[in-house]
């Protein structure tokens, strides 16, 4: 990376580690042999993304997602090194994203204050939360109640039901 790194995560097997950075590059490196195995350089003709990445998450063994500080969502396929899907309904940085791969969704979370939920495999928009009044700065999901928890820049933790993003 030519700049610095804001987001990092091991692919399931741990085999593979993913870095994203501010110059909105995406490197692939293999944990065994510390080699870059997937370089999409920030200035490739195939990233449409225009501003730093700022988030990544692992969706399976060959999708990767990736949200920059303009609130542009891609899906990498990472065989080929290209865009699969791409969405821009954010309208600020996307804090954090989380991947299920029972339903094929990508929830996302930003600083416009707005939860995205994004299918896969309809290459569509499903929801978009009501805003709030501060940014969402990272989520988890609590498997045990199907709740989205967000934490937000004002120290608050608003709680969604999944599949319930109206609040």
């Amino acid at each position: 990376h030519g700049a610095g790194i804001t987001g990092i995560e091991f692919t399931e097997s741990g085999t593979h580690l993913v870095t994203v950075s501010s110059d909105k590059s995406i490197n692939i490196l293999d944990c065994a042999t510390q080699q870059t195995v997937i370089n999409v350089s920030g200035t490739s003709k195939s990233n449409p993304h225009k501003h730093g990445i700022s988030s990544v998450n692992i969706c399976s063994d060959v999708l990767v997602s990736t949200g920059d500080d303009d609130g542009r969502i891609v899906i990498w396929d990472m065989r080929s090194q290209k865009p699969a899907f791409k969405y821009h309904e954010h309208a600020d940085y996307i804090s954090q994203m989380l991947f299920f791969s029972e339903v094929n969704q990508l929830i996302s979370a930003s600083g416009d204050t707005c939860l995205g939920v994004f299918d896969l495999r309809a290459n569509g928009v499903v929801d978009y939360s009501e805003p709030r009044k501060d940014e969402l700065s990272c989520i988890a999901f609590v498997p045990e109640t199907q709740d989205i928890i967000a934490g937000t820049a004002n120290g608050m933790l608003p709680v969604w039901r999944y599949n319930g993003w109206r609040r």
